[in-house]
């Protein structure tokens, strides 16, 4: 089904070679070939992709192509360059593939495609030892050398949340959560997160953001929201993507990451000092990006109140 949907989509001639299920696209446009393997047993897919554009069926073979819309193909392309780095640099993640003609990405109607390798592996489960494999994996991660191009900005952090401001402002529209994440924008600029130890972060490690098992991390997937950041709070964001269970925080969830993360780098006095805070700033990102997207973008869907689940967590006692 991909197939027909990419060749309708980049406007290519497709077909499957060999037993070994190498699918090669051909691209009359571009004189591009490029190559995705897929497989007869595969459970799960790497791509570009958020919680709401998962495979339908995590079970079927998927190969994925995917066209960022909410992205330039310049960002694209830079996302591309980024993500190829931290493949170089040993972080498990799958590398785009280079088409023949050396690009990473095909443009079309103004929108950029990639493709990625197929990866044989199952969502990551919260039990304690794949906790701690991802913990490991994390800290990893933040002890590699940041690509020469990557910024500072958290898309998902204050930038967005002074987008709502803006917003609020000029429609005149606002809501109690804006009034809170207002008031608490306020406290936490004060903080002073760019005193704690910083780098490389994804920034979104939440469970549909990773493969592997209690073993290993086989793929980190979804890079968009790469920056350089505080180390301490990239953590934090893991817990709020794993840590949680019926509206409560799992206190063994955190030792596992933590544990996993402290057998390569350990946590600074000042770290630890400003994790309450740093929790605070992650779980209000996620809230405030689920806003701008279900109840900005696209309201009047089951999703519209799914901010909602972050903030009931801001009072919630914490295991740290």
């Amino acid at each position: 089904a991909w197939l027909c949907f990419l060749r309708e989509a980049l406007g290519c001639a497709t077909s499957a070679v060999g037993e070994a299920e190498v699918v090669a696209v051909q691209c009359s446009s571009r004189s591009a070939l490029s190559v995705a393997i897929s497989s007869s047993s595969a459970s799960s897919c790497a791509a570009f992709a958020g919680d709401d554009d998962l495979c339908a069926d995590k079970t079927e073979r998927c190969a994925r192509s995917r066209a960022i819309s909410c992205h330039t193909p310049k960002q694209v392309e830079e996302l591309l360059v980024i993500t190829s780095w931290l493949v170089k640099e040993g972080v498990p993640t799958p590398a785009p593939i280079i088409f023949s003609d050396g690009e990473l990405m095909i443009i079309k109607n103004g929108l950029a495609w990639t493709l990625l390798p197929y990866v044989e592996s199952k969502w990551l489960e919260s039990d304690k030892k794949s906790l701690f494999a991802l913990g490991r994996t994390q800290a990893q991660l933040h002890t590699t050398n940041p690509p020469p191009t990557l910024g500072t900005d958290f898309s998902m952090g204050f930038s967005l949340f002074e987008k709502l401001f803006q917003y609020a402002e000029e429609k005149g529209e606002w809501s109690d959560f804006l009034i809170m994440l207002k008031n608490e924008y306020d406290g936490l600029k004060m903080v002073g997160f760019n005193e704690l130890p910083s780098g490389v972060i994804h920034g979104d490690l939440f469970s549909d953001n990773v493969l592997g098992s209690p073993e290993k991390i086989d793929a980190i997937l979804d890079f968009e929201e790469v920056c350089v950041g505080p180390f301490a709070f990239d953590l934090v964001m893991t817990f709020v993507g794993f840590g949680w269970q019926d509206g409560k925080p799992i206190s063994n969830r955190w030792e596992a990451i933590l544990s996993g993360y402290e057998s390569v780098r350990k946590l600074e006095p000042i770290e630890i000092e400003s994790l309450r805070k740093l929790h605070t700033f992650a779980t209000l990102s996620i809230a405030a990006w689920r806003y701008w997207q279900f109840v900005i973008n696209i309201p009047n869907t089951e999703h519209t109140n799914r901010y909602v689940e972050m903030v009931e967590r801001l009072d919630k006692p914490l295991p740290f």
